[in-house]
């Protein structure tokens, strides 16, 4: 639960979708500082959230994740997730690799596609993948846009 005394109450919470890259944006609007264009290309000044102030359209519709320590590439985009089987693919000079949904033979949760709908289930215990076939290939779709632009955010 966020607190600033005076500035966040206690307790207070907010819908949005934000994540870690956002401090750089944020910490720059908290000193003043405006960034350049290609600095923190996936990053918002979430201050006014934290201050309690409503946005007019959400901050973001889709957040792009990628660790190269365990090699997993991940969207979100609303209530959806799609988690690539690890190892499998790689983001490679603004392209997705390879650019299109393969099969894996693994058996393990992590050499798998993964995609949850995370109003219904926020603890990710049901990968709908197999059900929602459509679904995985329009946040695919999504996740190779962002990669191609070379942000997720437009």
């Amino acid at each position: 639960m966020p607190s600033w005394p005076g500035k966040v109450p206690a307790g207070s919470s907010c819908g949005e979708l934000v994540c870690f890259a956002d401090m750089l944006g944020t910490v720059a609007s908290l000193l003043g500082e405006k960034l350049p264009d290609d600095a923190g290309e996936d990053s918002f000044d979430i201050l006014p959230l934290l201050l309690g102030e409503k946005p007019a359209l959400p901050i973001r519709n889709g957040l792009v994740h990628v660790n190269y320590g365990s090699y997993t590439v991940a969207i979100r985009v609303g209530d959806w997730k799609l988690i690539l089987p690890q190892r499998v693919y790689r983001v490679s000079d603004g392209t997705l690799v390879p650019d299109h949904l393969v099969e894996t033979q693994g058996k393990g949760p992590t050499e798998k596609f993964q995609l949850y709908d995370l109003s219904a289930d926020p603890g990710e215990t049901t990968n709908l993948f197999t059900q929602e076939k459509a679904k995985a290939r329009e946040l695919f779709d999504a996740l190779k846009a962002d990669v191609a632009r070379g942000r997720s955010r437009l």
